[in-house]
């Protein structure tokens, strides 16, 4: 908890983003547009298993690097438990993306696009 108290930006910048997406996918016309601007078939990096961001065994290889492409896709689970150095261009998570609360973690990512289920 001494986290959040010291770093309150970040989740105030993560709640902004996350309202944003809401809005934007709060229907079938715009949840169409949206996820076509972050089409699946451009992803180059996409989690193969579960596991952690910084493993690349997660990712079939190697961790995303700079201006990636991200997906996590449906059943697959994909933890951040420490700082990733690369600026992310997008990541779309069909999956789930777990932050844990008990390191010191950063996420650099321009857009992260949630669908709805």
């Amino acid at each position: 908890m001494e986290n959040l108290l010291h770093r309150p930006w970040r989740w105030l910048s993560m709640s902004i983003a996350f309202l944003i997406s809401s809005v934007l996918l709060s229907n079938a016309q715009n949840n169409a547009q949206v996820q076509s601007l972050f089409p699946i078939n451009q992803a180059n990096a996409t989690a193969s298993q579960n596991g952690s961001w910084n493993n690349s065994g997660t990712w079939g290889g190697s961790t995303p690097g700079n201006n990636s492409k991200v997906l996590i896709p449906a059943g697959r689970t994909v933890t951040i438990n420490s700082t990733v150095n690369n600026n992310i261009e997008w990541i779309r998570i069909e999956g789930t993306l777990r932050i844990t609360g008990n390191n010191d973690t950063d996420l650099n990512v321009e857009t992260i696009l949630v669908p709805p289920t």
